[in-house]
């Protein structure tokens, strides 16, 4: 069996990071599997980026898009709808089943999936798939009609604009009976169920796999020590809600929980990863220190081990690779009961469901564990048991080999 993943990255954002852990999931259990991305950052031999003539196109085709469809844009929509050049790359490598990934930011134009001539499966790792273009709806439910009036689109919005046209392309694309939908979660499953694109799709749960044994418990003051953080007193961990995500991810409830700490105790320290720069600030009595961008999986569960407790605060997400990681390495989790993250927290097993919003909640919930030691070791054994029953490389790989065989033998 020969998979081959389209990706527009293979390292660069949690998306890629799920479609790149894959691969290498299905490598090991004996699948040939390829991934075609446009820019690739890993020194994979399985992984291609575009050459010639193809990589010049790459470079240029985003920057075109934007002139094209996207001037006066409110936000992260991503039309598809530019020449891709993929299809004859694609049928070049001669795979069985064509398993699509994150692959906007004009990678991969939509028709392409049904010129390849190949089964398809398509794993949602935002709404993109059956929205009009954009990557999350908020409290958007246009997709659920047909889109048009695009709140992202500014002065372009309109009853036929790019985003009902969107939603025209990919009922047809649906409708072909060639693509499969994964949802790594109940959430986006339910989304895709309810959407005018997507309603009757063939569309399976399949979660996110993890890399058990490197994010798995570590000597916590080791892992501390390697990261530049004070080796004794409680810590709490954050990371992953900079740049153009900050809103969606939680950045100004997280910022509003800490202040609320200020009149607690214990009085914790606050590391944060994936900031722009290095150092410590204090915000109304509680330190918090910038740990910058951290390269590579061990950097990262590191930080996971050195934290008491790691804090999720997204609006709106699907299965956060972060707070799976944090699992993983025995770290419990405090986060709004968003999205998909009720499917990896389980509230007072391995970390704490605060409903969505109530930032006074976040701070309570995050105080209440850090005081109660018995408590955060048992969610801590939990989360670890939980992360090694559903997240494993070999039985996500697995669930995949398996959905790969139906569709093929379906013919």
């Amino acid at each position: 069996m020969r998979v081959l993943h389209l990706s527009a990255y293979d390292l660069f954002g949690g998306a890629a990071k799920a479609a790149f852990r894959l691969h290498q999931a299905l490598r090991t259990a004996g699948v040939t599997s390829a991934m075609l991305v446009r820019r690739k950052d890993s020194d994979d031999p399985d992984v291609f980026a575009p050459k010639g003539a193809a990589r010049l196109w790459a470079k240029v085709q985003r920057r075109m898009e934007r002139a094209l469809f996207l001037r006066g844009c409110r936000g992260e929509f991503s039309p598809g709808v530019l020449p891709d050049m993929l299809a004859r790359r694609v049928r070049e490598s001669r795979p069985d089943v064509l398993h699509a990934h994150w692959v906007s930011h004009s990678f991969l134009r939509l028709e392409t999936l049904v010129r390849t001539g190949l089964p398809v499966v398509w794993t949602m790792h935002d709404m993109w798939p059956f929205t009009g273009g954009c990557h999350y709806a908020g409290a958007c439910r246009g997709y659920l009609t047909g889109c048009g009036w695009c709140p992202l689109l500014g002065a372009r919005a309109r009853s036929g604009d790019a985003s009902a046209r969107g939603v025209a392309r990919r009922r047809e694309l649906f409708g072909s009976g060639r693509v499969t939908l994964i949802a790594p979660s109940r959430w986006m499953a339910d989304c895709a169920s309810r959407s005018l694109a997507a309603k009757g799709c063939d569309a399976r749960r399949i979660p996110y796999c993890v890399n058990t044994d490197v994010f798995s418990p570590r000597a916590r003051r080791e892992a501390r020590e390697r990261l530049g953080l004070p080796l004794e007193g409680r810590l709490l961990l954050a990371g992953g809600m900079g740049g153009a995500e900050c809103g969606r991810k939680g950045l100004p409830e997280f910022l509003a929980a800490l202040d609320g700490i200020r009149a607690g105790e214990p009085r914790p320290r606050v590391a944060v990863f994936g900031t722009q720069s290095r150092g410590c600030a204090e915000r109304n009595g509680v330190v918090v220190q910038e740990l910058g961008r951290l390269d590579g999986d061990d950097a990262m569960a590191d930080a996971y081990a050195s934290a008491d407790l790691f804090v999720a605060p997204s609006r709106e997400d699907n299965l956060p690779n972060t707070v799976l990681e944090s699992l993983a390495t025995g770290t419990p989790v405090v986060a709004f009961a968003v999205g998909g993250i009720p499917d990896l927290i389980e509230d007072g097993e391995n970390g704490c469901l605060v409903p969505p919003g109530d930032v006074g909640g976040l701070t309570r919930a995050m105080m209440d564990l850090l005081r109660d030691d018995g408590r955060r070791e048992a969610c801590s054994r939990r989360a670890r048991e939980l992360a090694l029953a559903r997240y494993s490389p070999g039985g996500v790989a697995e669930a995949h080999r398996a959905l790969y065989s139906e569709i093929l033998a379906r013919g």
